[in-house]
């Protein structure tokens, strides 16, 4: 994501808070909140007991879905709003537009990373590994972003990471890039739809 000279407010952002903390932070709280909000009630029971009910697995994960996604947006207003605190004491230097691009830049790339663990728990109803597969998804996508690029031959790996449509347009410096969000968008709602089919397909009640 650009480059990271320290020496500047924006640098700083961009290299601290764009490129490390942020992912982290939205990644987490999504892959974890989807995992147990899946897998996590399957194996505390809970799911088969709403499921019992008329209602359709395919509506209560797209619920599931969502919901996760609005958390997603809510933190994102949270961190904007932090952000502007920080620029704030900081002097000033980076518009709020800017801001608000980056925060959601990190909305987007929250719910796209956690619908790798809603597909997983709802096609296995494992949460370990619904968690550590959409983590091991992440951070194979970051290398793969950073790493991919150095070598000719392999550039075009970085456009199968979500970390590359969160961070390639640089929000902090130029807005908002709605073709990159709606690359993750799509990614999000095609693993969702995987989610709903796996589980379709399962027994809950066994």
């Amino acid at each position: 994501m650009g480059g990271a000279d320290y020496g500047t407010l924006i640098g700083w952002y961009r290299g601290e808070i764009a490129s490390v903390y942020g992912p982290l932070v939205f990644g987490a709280m999504t892959i974890t909140g989807v995992a147990g909000a899946t897998a996590g009630e399957e194996e505390d029971r809970i799911l088969a007991l709403v499921i019992a009910h008329p209602v359709k697995r395919s509506s209560l994960v797209a619920a599931k879905g969502a919901a996760i996604a609005v958390g997603a947006l809510i933190l994102a207003l949270a961190t904007w709003v932090g952000l502007i605190a920080g620029v704030a004491a900081a002097g000033g230097g980076i518009g709020l537009g800017n801001l608000g691009a980056l925060s959601l830049h990190l909305a987007f790339y929250g719910v796209a990373s956690g619908a790798v663990a809603l597909a997983l728990g709802a096609g296995t109803g494992r949460r370990a590994l619904a968690t550590g597969g959409a983590a091991a998804f992440a951070i194979v996508g970051y290398l793969v972003n950073g790493f991919a690029p150095l070598v000719d031959s392999i550039a075009w790996l970085k456009y199968f990471s979500p970390f590359y449509y969160h961070s390639a347009n640089d929000p902090l410096a130029n807005g908002v890039d709605v073709g990159d969000l709606v690359v993750l968008g799509l990614f999000a709602a095609a693993l969702t739809a995987v989610g709903i089919v796996g589980i379709r397909r399962r027994d809950l009640f066994a």
